[in-house]
């Protein structure tokens, strides 16, 4: 097990390198920032705790795998949001032909006169798709 006096020193003495190798791979000096914070918490929790399988034999290159894997984290997860951004941005441009909520409260049942006309009429490739049946 690492003492607190042992974290304190491996964080004065890798801070530094950890966070500016985390602001290279990400190119976000805040995030990396937040990421060297956590990369110490893990080793703290993980060197702390009696049920670890293995202890900790190289300090150094343990904190640099754990802010790897850390920034490979942040990475995918921003990529999952844009990802699902984008779906959101799509779903919203798609045409609906239920009435919405307010033509609803309105009374109004039906879609606007404007969208049933542009809905109605026909593209060249639908209009093709017909000959061809």
């Amino acid at each position: 097990m690492v003492g607190g006096n042992d974290i304190k020193r491996l964080f004065l003495a890798h801070r530094g390198e950890l966070q500016a190798y985390l602001t290279r791979k990400l190119r976000n000096a805040d995030v990396a920032a937040e990421l060297t914070q956590e990369t110490f918490l893990r080793f703290a929790e993980h060197s702390g705790s009696p049920a670890a399988i293995t202890p900790i034999s190289h300090d150094r290159s343990y904190l640099y795998r754990v802010a790897h894997n850390l920034a490979v984290d942040y990475v995918r997860g921003q990529r999952r949001e844009n990802a699902d951004s984008g779906l959101e941005d799509r779903l919203a441009e798609t045409p609906d032909d239920a009435p919405s909520p307010e033509q609803v409260a309105c009374g109004q049942s039906e879609p606007t006169p404007g969208l049933t006309s542009v809905l109605s009429r026909k593209s060249p490739a639908h209009s093709l798709a017909r000959k061809l049946d």
